[in-house]
């Protein structure tokens, strides 16, 4: 895979009909704002608090949907979060994998699988919008991925021992919420009827 403009992004599907969906709840928090401002009773200032504080919110939601997402391109991995962006260049990347999802076992509507990044340090980095509640096709995005990090990290790469563990460890899917409650459930012996021979043990 030697293509020049390598360049995959991964955010949020539906990204409009997300944003067009806030305006409802928007739409009622002007009104809410307007209907303190009208009343005569009502301190200016709290119509101010309260508009202040939806500017706030509402910007912070957008934000987390337009920000957050998985970009790959020719020289790194990045990881775009809220405040903040990682970037990882391919020679430093570990491993990237589509795991398990633990939680998935327990919580519903939760990703059955994630991908995450291993960087040179051995930290596990979940990829953004990379499972298969937010990516088609979720399988074909990792095994991409991995394709242009194995032609792009160089000769002089090296795997990491500790990653390698990790990543086989991490592959043994998890163990369903049903099971471990027939594991931490003890053992009941029903009692024994009044009268009833006692069976004795050699």
């Amino acid at each position: 895979m030697t293509n020049s403009g390598y360049r995959r992004t991964y955010r949020i599907r539906a990204l409009g009909k997300v944003l067009a969906a806030l305006t409802v709840p928007a739409v009622g928090a002007v009104a809410l704002v307007w209907d303190i401002a009208s009343d005569d009773k009502a301190p200016s200032w709290v119509a101010l608090l309260v508009g202040l504080f939806f500017v706030l919110f509402f910007g912070l939601v957008i934000r987390v949907i337009v920000s957050t997402a998985t970009v790959a391109d020719e020289d790194h991995l990045t990881v775009r979060g809220v405040f903040r962006s990682r970037s990882v260049p391919w020679r430093e990347v570990q491993a990237v994998e589509l795991e398990p999802n633990p939680a998935a076992a327990a919580v519903k509507n939760q990703p059955t699988v994630q991908a995450v990044m291993y960087d040179a340090t051995s930290k596990r980095i979940v990829l953004p919008y990379l499972n298969d509640r937010g990516t088609a096709d979720v399988e074909w995005a990792v095994a991409d991925l991995q394709e242009a990090w194995r032609a792009r990290r160089g000769q002089v790469w090296e795997p990491s021992g500790v990653v390698t563990a990790e990543v086989k460890r991490r592959r043994k899917p998890p163990l369903p919420a049903a099971a471990w409650g027939r594991r931490a459930r003890p053992r009941v012996r029903s009692p024994r009827p009044a009268g009833a021979p006692q069976r004795h043990h050699r």
